[in-house]
């Protein structure tokens, strides 16, 4: 069978292939259970050992849960706002959710520089 991370035994495939087909929403669900599931195993008193790889584990699933909401909000935003904004820019979470708000409520982006903007003249 496989190890951790592996995504499944002999065949391979297993969770990882269907993780192509899953919502964002389903996803972030399940990783919020995974957390859940973390932070009751570190509160049953583990060695220190298997302490510090728990809290490894969900220090990396709040990453992922981070990064799949922050992805969303910038698909969102760059379908309904107009922009062009990659994952990859540096906007802070923080910048993100006030671009977030301002195009939920009927704004459109603008390129200034080299930044995306809230046109509010839209």
């Amino acid at each position: 069978m496989g190890g951790r991370g592996s995504g499944g035994g002999r065949g391979g495939g297993g969770s990882s292939a269907r993780l192509h087909d899953e919502t964002t929403e389903n996803l972030i669900n399940r990783l919020e259970n995974n957390l859940d599931y973390i932070n009751q195993k570190l509160k049953d008193n583990p060695t220190p050992k298997k302490e510090q790889r728990l809290k490894d584990d969900a220090a990396e699933i709040k990453y992922q849960i981070e990064y799949y909401k922050k992805s969303d909000k910038i698909k969102y935003i760059n379908e309904h706002g107009g922009s062009d904004i990659d994952i990859t820019d540096s906007y802070s979470s923080k910048e993100i959710d006030k671009m977030y708000r301002q195009v939920r409520n009927g704004k459109k982006m603008k390129k200034v520089g080299y930044e995306w903007v809230v046109d509010h003249n839209s």
